[in-house]
């Protein structure tokens, strides 16, 4: 049995290895080494901590044998994870060709109907899901280093795409297009900024907190609350990361108290934002139309009641019943209620799958965007790169965050930014979500531990070589001296 110290050492070093297959062996590889070291130790007639620590030094940093031996033992490539997401979003394309067909007007009577693609709608299937899936290779092959090489102008760039997007991009429903998306691809921009501030005291963590500004103006112009509040959240998950590593040196607890407390002048300020601003009022409006759907049928309760009426239409399998008469039997839905496929690109599209193929489908649809957010998930936290686990955290945690949303506006309530991850609407948002899905996917595949300055032992000088000698070593320096 290894001492505590040589313990936690192993157990350092076996935290960098990605391929669990390779654990056992390398467990035992490394276990027969620190043995016989602290044997030899102990034999020398030093004290058993004396000759633990000591042996615990001579076998180096267990963060650098420990990616050395990661390096050795690579796991197996993430294709899994990239056919699932492939998977979801040829699915997602599918769907929207259905849809789109059926707003188009073709007549569609059975389930079976439904699910065949005209010839028309074939070109937009076999371009968009094979597009959206070479986003996600591109970014799979991109060198995350290059965010923390060129922070500073990747953040003017967001600046002037910003810009271009308020002065010159669309509106739909009073909000510009482009907004959601591009606050999307902030956090990649904001996790390599706090990866720069790395032991910078006051001003690394002022330059952490002030730098979530950009991409929560973006939202806020956009205007998109709920976006808002959900990368203000992921931002804060990042920061809150670096804290307990103690990134900026200045104490976990101190640095985590600090941020909270920023964290809380900002939700004061963004309430204070709302209040000024005379949109409290149209919240509370929505909340009360999702409370009470039929107080305003026409209004902010058309879409509640649309919901309502694609659940009570839809059957565990197969074509749903007819909505029309279902709402024409109901004195809660007026004479001018249409129901219509149409808004299904509003993120109703679960609901939609519900009454079409039935609540089975739907579930299962659910279901496979559920597991390829947790590999997506497994993949973040298996990375040991501190650049690729601060990308990898806030992205899964902006994708689950809309996902969660999503079934959220499926279930009737008052909210929006809920995008259905991979098989949603919008080409915009699923391109971003898929270059999200790949520069997740790129940092599991890099993963420079041995490389990670952040990691990187500290230059020890070299120790002076004893007169006539050429060759020492000590404290894991290896000193040679040549001849000219």
């Amino acid at each position: 049995m290894l001492p505590e110290t040589l313990q936690q050492w192993l157990e350092q070093a076996l935290a960098q290895l990605r391929c669990r297959r390779a654990e056992a062996s390398v467990r035992a590889e490394l276990e027969a080494h620190l043995s016989e070291q602290y044997g030899a130790l102990l034999a020398r007639g030093l004290p058993a901590e004396e000759a633990a620590a000591a042996a615990a030094r001579e076998m180096g940093d267990p963060v650098l044998v420990g990616g050395g031996l990661d390096r050795v033992h690579r796991p197996r490539p993430a294709w899994g994870q990239v056919a699932a997401v492939g998977a979801l979003l040829l699915a997602g394309a599918l769907l929207r060709c259905a849809v789109d067909r059926e707003a188009a007007g073709a007549a569609v009577n059975s389930a079976a109907a439904w699910l065949v693609v005209p010839k028309g709608f074939w070109g937009v299937l076999l371009a968009v899901a094979p597009a959206l899936l070479l986003l996600v290779l591109a970014a799979r092959f991109f060198d995350i280093t290059l965010l923390e090489r060129h922070t500073g102008k990747l953040y003017a760039v967001f600046c002037v795409l910003a810009v271009v997007c308020f002065t010159a991009g669309a509106r739909v429903g009073g909000r510009f297009y482009y907004g959601a998306p591009l606050a999307l691809l902030f956090l990649p921009l904001y996790a390599a900024l706090l990866y720069r501030q790395r032991g910078k005291g006051i001003q690394g963590l002022l330059t952490g907190c002030f730098g979530a500004a950009p991409g929560l103006a973006v939202c806020l112009l956009t205007p998109h609350l709920e976006m808002t509040v959900l990368l203000g959240l992921c931002c804060l998950a990042v920061c809150l990361w670096c804290c307990a590593k103690n990134w900026f040196g200045l104490g976990a607890r101190a640095s985590a108290a600090a941020v909270l407390a920023g964290a809380a002048l900002a939700a004061v300020a963004l309430g204070i934002l709302i209040l000024n601003g005379g949109t409290l009022q149209y919240y509370f409006g929505r909340l009360q139309a999702a409370m009470d759907p039929a107080s305003d049928p026409m209004g902010r309760g058309y879409l509640p009641l649309y919901v309502d009426l694609m659940h009570r239409a839809s059957v565990p399998l197969g074509q749903g019943l007819d909505p029309a008469a279902l709402a024409a039997g109901d004195v809660q839905y007026p004479a001018g209620f249409v129901f219509s496929s149409v808004f299904v690109r509003d993120g109703y599209q679960l609901s939609y799958l519900a009454w079409r193929l039935g609540v089975l489908p739907a579930a299962l649809l659910a279901l496979a965007v559920t597991a390829v957010l947790a590999l997506l998930w497994r993949a973040a936290l298996r990375t040991h790169n501190a650049l690729g686990r601060m990308l990898g955290i806030g992205c899964a945690a902006l994708l689950s965050g809309q996902y969660a949303l999503n079934l959220l506006l499926n279930c009737g309530l008052p909210v929006s930014g809920g995008f259905l991850a991979f098989a949603g609407s919008g080409g915009a948002m699923l391109c971003a979500q898929a270059l999200l899905a790949g520069l997740m996917l790129s940092a599991f595949r890099l993963d420079p531990v041995v490389g990670d300055p952040a990691l990187r032992r500290p230059a020890v000088p070299a120790p002076p070589l004893p007169e006539g000698a050429r060759v020492a070593y000590r404290d894991g320096v290896l000193s040679i001296r040549f001849r000219r």
